[in-house]
């Protein structure tokens, strides 16, 4: 009865390994499988269709003067702004003008054809705005200007 006793001892222990190392394999296939079922169950990036031609519309147009405001990280010269187009405005003959706004820093051009002008009063007019200009690196006029802009930001 000796060997008996052994015999069930050895296969006691022999269950108790047996059962041990199958609940070690049954948790990490179901740990496996329940990974790979997040990894599916994920939302991927998905590809943003975009037009192959993002360029906007542009037209040509030529001006006879242009007033660029630029900006170097510290926005447009408001005074010089402010002058001059307190000058345009207050002008007897209203001359029109088109703004035409560029940059993030309020970077815009003031465009004019300058037809309200005979040509002795259009040259005096330019002469006045170079005036009001001076003394600004953040202000640039120009005359007979041939220039592309984007139609949609013309005012």
């Amino acid at each position: 009865m000796g060997a008996r006793l052994v015999a069930s001892i050895i296969y006691s222990k022999l269950f108790d390994m047996k059962t041990i190392f199958l609940s070690v394999i049954l948790f990490l296939t179901l740990s496996f499988f329940t990974y790979c079922n997040a990894q599916k169950n994920q939302t991927k990036p998905q590809a943003v269709e975009t037009p192959t031609n993002q360029n906007p519309p542009t037209k040509k147009l030529t001006f006879a003067l242009i007033v660029s405001f630029t900006s170097y990280a510290s926005g447009i010269d408001g005074e010089k702004y402010d002058a001059i187009m307190k000058y345009i405005d207050s002008h007897p003959k209203k001359p029109k003008y088109k703004l035409y706004g560029w940059g993030r820093e309020g970077e815009r051009d003031i465009c004019m054809n300058l037809k309200e002008f005979k040509k002795p009063e259009r040259k005096g007019f330019i002469e006045e705005i170079k005036k009001l200009a001076q003394g600004s690196d953040r202000v640039f006029v120009n005359t007979n200007v041939k220039k592309e802009f984007v139609i949609e930001r013309l005012k």
